[in-house]
């Protein structure tokens, strides 16, 4: 459901589940936490498998975003349309950095050019 992995020497957790809802909320904000607790760099967090966030699934990236503020950053990659408008709706998409894909921000977060998606 939510795999945490090293690629590049960035933490990348990969949420494989079609929708964060209150019923995985939790296990995603605890797969997140224990991945990125002793990491200092940037985060990605891939939702390209994601198509709807709830109210709990926002909570819990707003979590990861707020466990991350003081030492790093959490940046975002394959945002489907329905997740991007709860974002829009918060806020949210004006405080993340919000890429196309994990390679995008890794190239990005790498010195790379930025390339995010249209709005």
């Amino acid at each position: 459901m939510f795999q945490a992995e090293q690629s590049e020497g960035f933490w990348v957790v990969r949420v494989q589940v079609p929708q964060i809802v209150s019923s995985n909320a939790a296990q995603f904000k605890k797969v997140f936490e224990d991945a990125v607790t002793q990491h200092r760099g940037p985060v990605i967090l891939d939702l390209t498998e994601t198509q709807f966030v709830d109210s709990s699934g926002l909570a819990a990236i707003v979590f990861c975003f707020k466990s991350l503020a003081l030492r790093s950053d959490l940046v975002l990659c394959g945002i489907a349309p329905r997740v991007r408008t709860t974002l829009s709706i918060s806020n949210m998409d004006r405080i993340l950095k919000i890429f196309e894909t994990v390679e995008d921000a890794i190239a990005s977060l790498s010195g790379g050019s930025t390339k995010l998606p249209p709005a």
